[in-house]
């Protein structure tokens, strides 16, 4: 390849030939830079900005302490957690079949087993096209017996029918340890490799 040579002759603008000669041509343009002074910043100046460059640099450089990368691991993991519960409902589901009316309504309370103290948790209107009604209780503890009373009420609140289900907490237990297994996966697992990701970047 050969080396770069000036052009001899003045530029052509448009193809056509320069000639003004009050224009430098490429000596006198280099001439002209090259005598230009040299101005360097005071020291205490560039003493401070090369500071602040290796302070940034050290910052960049420097990897997120463990307790920080744990703390965002479970603080996405309970939000993850939180999507999945509300989304697949792990818990104890309820079916009953009744043929109602619109103007009835059921009413599902409940105790824990060897308790009498019922705790409503839910009201259900009733459909006239509809003989099989759902209830799922997300709120259960593994290892309790619970009591749930279902009621048909009418418009005016007086109880049509009711019906008592003992029912096992335990058997929620697998849905329960699935959604919170895949909370805890997906949340810390994306914290982890988005740090590996930061690292690899630097």
């Amino acid at each position: 390849m050969s080396p770069h040579h000036p052009p001899k002759e003045p530029y052509s603008l448009n193809g056509k030939t320069d000639n003004d000669e009050g224009l430098l041509d490429w000596e006198e343009l280099r001439t002209v830079v090259a005598e230009q002074t040299e101005v360097e910043p005071p020291p205490e100046i560039e003493r401070r900005v090369l500071a602040q460059i290796r302070v940034r640099e050290a910052e960049r450089l420097t990897p997120a302490p463990t307790w920080y990368i744990w703390a965002q691991g479970v603080l996405v993991a309970i939000l993850v957690t939180a999507l999945l519960w509300g989304a697949f409902k792990p818990g104890l589901a309820l079916e009953w079949e009744a043929e109602t009316t619109t103007e009835i309504f059921f009413r599902i309370s409940r105790t824990p087993q060897g308790s009498n103290e019922f705790v409503a948790l839910y009201s259900l209107e009733s459909a006239p096209a509809a003989t099989s009604y759902r209830y799922v209780d997300v709120y259960v503890w593994p290892g309790t017996s619970y009591i749930y009373r279902v009621e048909a009420l009418d418009a005016a609140e007086k109880v049509l029918a009711e019906r008592f289900i003992i029912v096992e907490a335990v058997l929620a237990l697998p849905g329960q340890l699935a959604v919170l297994f895949s909370g805890l996966m997906v949340g810390y697992g994306a914290v982890v490799l988005w740090q590996l990701k930061q690292r690899r970047a630097l």
